[in-house]
């Protein structure tokens, strides 16, 4: 599915949903950070998406990680609270939300 980012823009479609989304910074060894290229957007990111309505914050992250890249990893700390009203996303299925982000270790 397709999605539009908008940034602080005053054409923004209206958000008619709120989503939890959480990350984790997977490192290994040596330091390096995994990152994956995003289908949607073709862009890299970390691993990580939405939060479902019955799991925890780190349940979700282990989750995406393992989902996403096969990893299985264990939730040592978090790197941050991550949140913009001015960041809108818009799906092609007519969903705009906007998101919060809790990135984790």
């Amino acid at each position: 599915m397709a999605r539009t980012e908008y940034y602080d823009d005053p054409q923004a479609p209206t958000p008619n949903s709120l989503v939890v989304g959480v990350s984790a910074v997977v490192t290994d060894e040596h330091g390096r950070i995994l990152m994956q290229r995003r289908r949607d957007n073709n862009l890299w990111a970390l691993p990580g998406e939405g939060m479902d309505l019955t799991e925890s914050v780190p349940q979700a992250a282990i989750r995406e990680v393992k989902e996403e890249t096969g990893y299985d990893i264990e939730i040592t700390g978090m790197v941050g609270l991550y949140t913009d009203a001015r960041h809108i996303i818009a799906y092609t299925d007519g969903e705009v939300r906007r998101q919060f982000n809790i990135c984790l270790t």
